[in-house]
């Protein structure tokens, strides 16, 4: 590939892994969503709080190589690398 498989997207820089998956810039972003009050227009929904690189939320391709259809799979805890946590409304926050 002339581009060495490296392309742009909504999710900033990316490129193909050697198992074809993509690798984003950012795999994820934590937002915190805005009152009607706060909004300018239509679409100002939320505020970006941060974002979460995709080498440090996709497996390795080692440890993808590794695994059995009997391995069992191992869940982030919330709060820990990687991990993520759905929270209801209004908690979280502070």
């Amino acid at each position: 590939m002339m581009n060495k498989g490296q392309f742009n997207t909504v999710k900033g820089s990316a490129q193909w892994r050697d198992d074809h998956a993509a690798v984003y810039k950012h795999a994820a972003f934590l937002v915190k969503g805005k009152g009607a009050a706060e909004r300018k227009n239509e679409w100002d929904l939320f505020t970006v709080l941060g974002s979460q690189g995709a080498r440090s939320v996709m497996p390795t391709l080692k440890s993808l190589a590794t695994k059995t259809h009997h391995s069992p799979q191992r869940r982030p805890s919330p709060g820990g690398r990687g991990g993520i946590a759905l929270l209801p409304p209004g908690e979280g926050s502070g």
